[in-house]
């Protein structure tokens, strides 16, 4: 059977171009949250977490546009994409952090390991809330959208992100900043579990952050989805699952 190229680059090239943002996003986040950040806001209220957090909820607006658009088929490949890169990220670096430095290198070595370095409390704690939580929103998503009807895009949007953020920030900081640190300190970035005060600040100022940023973002994936149908000339209407390219169904774009 023929195939139209143009029009199937049309449909395809989004899909790619949210995929890579949603795993440079989420690799970006993992390096980031090495670092932990306080923020005053108005003298009222002190927030405190990982550095990553803006970066990681950048991926829950790829997903829940590659949901809209392409379907939960589509969004599932883009979360195990994601957490392949993870794990190329870690041994690209674990290369690099091997590698003997040369006298003459720019930045110090003791510099490069303190940046580059992924520690064992961050990755696994972000691998395992990442899995949990990604396909908790990819499911949550379709589900508020079945029985929405295909309506209310705001409404699936928001209620699938919002939870998946909840479980993501209690599997992450619980894992990566008390439980791992105090079984396993030698693989840790911090060498004892942060206190339970400090943990609960960082909880609730992290999903603070979250949850603000997923009520802003519905705007952003409104217009997301808009352009990317607008470039592809068009709702799927089932083409690409007939070409046997990312499904075997049908799926209609709502907005």
């Amino acid at each position: 059977m023929a195939v139209d190229e143009e029009g199937l680059g049309r449909r395809v090239w989004p899909l790619i171009l949210l995929s890579a943002v949603f795993a440079v996003a989420l690799v970006t986040a993992n390096f980031l949250s090495v670092k932990l950040f306080q923020l005053e806001v108005l003298g009222l209220l002190t927030l405190a977490g990982p550095a990553g957090v803006v970066a990681y909820s950048v991926t829950f607006i790829a997903t829940d546009v590659v949901s809209e658009v392409y379907g939960r088929r589509a969004a599932a490949m883009v979360v195990k994409a994601g957490f392949a890169a993870q794990i190329v990220a870690v041994l690209l670096t674990a290369v690099a952090l091997a590698s003997p430095a040369a006298p003459f290198t720019p930045v110090p070595e003791e510099e490069y390991r303190k940046v580059l370095t992924i520690w064992g409390n961050i990755i696994i704690a972000s691998l395992i809330a990442y899995l949990v939580s990604q396909y908790h929103d990819v499911w949550a998503f379709h589900l508020w959208r079945r029985l929405t009807g295909g309506r209310w895009l705001w409404l699936r949007n928001n209620l699938s992100t919002t939870v998946s953020q909840l479980i993501d920030t209690v599997i992450f900081l619980g894992l990566a900043f008390y439980v791992i640190p105090a079984l396993a300190p030698s693989i840790s970035s911090i060498p004892e579990p942060v206190s339970l005060a400090a943990l609960f600040t960082m909880f609730y100022s992290q999903y603070i952050i979250k949850l603000s940023i997923a009520l802003l973002d519905t705007p952003i994936v409104y217009a997301v989805v808009h352009i990317v149908k607008a470039y592809m000339g068009g709702g799927l209407e089932g083409e690409l699952a007939r070409i046997g390219r990312l499904g075997h169904t049908r799926h209609h774009v709502a907005v």
